[in-house]
């Protein structure tokens, strides 16, 4: 073996490492660090109760079926641009014109809100996947003009009780694991409110989540003030 070869490449190896790391936020880190380990997306399954409606600001909406492709298609181009570590300056400048833009916030929102998704697919959750990495972004990057709208979605979001939906256990199951991810972000941005969420669902299964999500990003102290 040449080593005056392989020592190059092993260092640039390390490098491009480094900066996939560095280009991530800490919670990015700890999900894909999760990820590559386990599987948040398969809770217990929960009790079941009333169906809730989703909700926007507080407020019963319809879910609408138009403008699906239209919202799949700029998704789609929001994962791209998430998926490259070192972007120009068009890039980053066409990745935060679609973070701040109001249609791909509110179908996100809606999405994610969206208890009655039929029929329950891998297609359907790797849409939700989409949406809880373009709602991590939106509130990652801090100077989005949009950026409390979509805090406030993502508290809304919180605020539905996954363990009084009246869906099946596989469903429910997924949707759980979107709550773990969820309460994770606003954790990071915004550890006071998610603190009043976890206060609002004492007793619940959905505190159970939450709670869970605390310990799977460490970020217990950071909310409750209590060491790990």
């Amino acid at each position: 073996m040449n080593w005056k070869k392989t020592v190059p490449v092993a260092i640039l190896v390390l490098i491009v490492l480094v900066l996939r790391t560095v280009s991530f936020s800490p919670l990015q880190n700890r999900r894909i660090q999760l990820k590559a380990t386990s599987s948040a997306r398969e809770p217990s399954p929960m009790g079941q109760g009333q169906v809730i409606q989703p909700l926007v600001k507080g407020k019963v909406i319809p879910l609408l079926a138009e403008n699906s492709e239209k919202f799949q298609t700029e998704l789609k181009q929001f994962s791209n641009l998430n998926s490259i570590v070192l972007k120009g300056a068009d890039q980053e400048s066409e990745f935060h014109k679609l973070l701040e833009d109001p249609f791909l916030i509110q179908k996100s929102q809606q999405i994610l809100a969206d208890s009655n998704q039929q029929p329950f697919s891998e297609k359907n959750q790797e849409l939700r996947k989409s949406a809880i990495d373009f709602m991590e972004q939106a509130i990652d990057w801090q100077d989005n003009p949009k950026r409390n709208q979509v805090l406030s979605h993502l508290k809304n979001l919180l605020e539905i009780r996954v363990s009084e939906l009246e869906i099946p256990g596989e469903q429910k199951g997924s949707l759980g694991g979107d709550r773990i991810e969820l309460f994770g972000i606003l954790a990071e941005a915004e550890p006071s409110a998610a603190k009043k969420i976890l206060e609002g669902a004492s007793g619940t299964r959905d505190e159970k989540l939450y709670l869970y999500a605390l310990d799977m990003y460490g970020l217990k102290e950071k909310v409750l003030g209590e060491s790990i």
